[in-house]
């Protein structure tokens, strides 16, 4: 291959890389200003079910239902329910102990995986709108009013909390982790602003009910596949920054892997049972919103690779070095982050960065590799 092409392959890398991570939010931020989108909020109590999806949870359980029963929110409008999906603990055990009173107890003797789960739980629910959860997940006083204040207005199908992590204990993992999730959050913001929304947050999200389609029992759920039937019915999706949720992060780097790569692989699954709507002209802005946003964010590490590549044949025949220089430089930094992080000690900013970076790609890559070998993916 000619180095002029490969210079061409490099360019074109660094380029989409460019405008994934910086090139994309603003123009995002630029749009926010002039397409600010007008929600016709007002104090509805809609029948709710809150349903909390959960897999040997003892430790959790009883805390998380002490918080949904301490809820903001008129009793007679709150169903709970808890489906076990094959608990093989005191999950279900814990659960009868509040029963019969708000909360109803789905017990499944087989493990059958989130989307299974979610779908059974649907049709055993009776509210208007469907608040989707986690064990470990804890909601503000008022967090089921926030959410369905934006109700009220009926072009609106779903709506997300927002989302804070925070852990009795920091490491690098939790320090770059959070800085991601405010990155994230802040996209999230300006695109419902925008009103071009494709996303939510799985703990915190609520949809009405007549717009939920079963899921196919397989790796995705709700928190990417939802959100996508919303849009093709025709109604919006918004991130609520007053509905507040609270989760810990995992500390250790192999635990965020394994979350970055059933992430991933499940989302990338449902993109790819929903494809059609970033090919459809009639929904331009959503798909513009999908495909900046989510597919080539996760296209990241492919292209990082493509631009190595590249570069390093470029850099043998002695072009670009200083470039090869600054990646080989930022891989290292990378690595002394993860050693570090492996011997629980946080490094400073120098390394952790990097760190994180490349750790959320690496799962990003796998859970491409995951999808692509269409694996199923039941863990919680």
């Amino acid at each position: 291959m000619k180095l002029d092409a490969l210079t061409g392959i490099m360019i074109l890398g660094l380029v989409t890389l460019a405008y994934t991570w910086g090139g994309y939010p603003a123009m995002l931020a630029a749009l926010a200003r002039f397409r600010n989108l007008r929600i016709k909020k007002a104090e509805i109590s809609p029948r709710l079910t809150v349903i909390v999806a959960a897999r040997n949870e003892e430790q959790n359980i009883a805390h998380r239902l002490r918080n949904l029963c301490e809820l903001d929110y008129p009793r007679e409008c709150l169903e709970i329910i808890v489906a076990s999906d094959g608990s093989t603990d005191g999950t279900a055990d814990i659960v009868r102990e509040f029963a019969p009173g708000w909360v109803r107890l789905l017990e499944f003797h087989e493990s059958r995986g989130r989307a299974a789960v979610h779908n059974d739980a649907v049709k055993a629910s009776h509210g208007e709108i469907l608040v989707f959860t986690d064990a470990a997940t804890r909601f503000h006083s008022d967090f089921l009013i926030r959410l369905a204040e934006n109700f009220a207005d009926n072009r609106v199908g779903c709506v997300s909390g927002t989302i804070a992590f925070h852990n009795e204990e920091a490491s690098a993992v939790t320090e770059q982790r959070g800085l991601y999730w405010r990155y994230e959050h802040w996209l999230r913001t300006m695109e419902s602003r925008c009103g071009i929304l494709c996303c939510a947050s799985g703990p915190c999200m609520a949809v009405r009910r007549e717009l939920f389609r079963p899921l196919t029992q397989g790796s995705y759920d709700v928190d990417f596949i939802t959100p996508l039937d919303v849009i093709e019915s025709g109604f919006l999706v918004l991130q609520e920054a007053e509905a507040k949720a609270a989760d810990e992060m995992f500390l250790a780097p192999h635990q965020e892997l394994r979350a970055q790569i059933r992430m991933v692989a499940r989302n990338l699954c449902g993109y790819f049972d929903r494809r059609c709507l970033i090919g459809s002209a009639a929904r331009p802005w959503f798909a513009w919103s999908l495909l900046s946003h989510k597919v080539l964010r996760w296209m990241t590490p492919l292209f990082l690779l493509l631009v190595l590549l590249s570069n390093t044949v470029l850099m043998i025949h002695g072009r670009v070095i200083v470039l090869w220089l600054a990646q080989l430089s930022f891989y290292a930094a990378a690595l002394a982050g993860y050693l570090l992080a492996e011997r629980k000690r946080r490094p400073g900013s120098l390394f952790s960065a990097p760190f994180a970076f490349c750790l959320a790609n690496l799962g990003f890559l796998l859970g491409l590799i995951k999808c692509l070998r269409q694996e199923r993916i039941t863990v919680y």
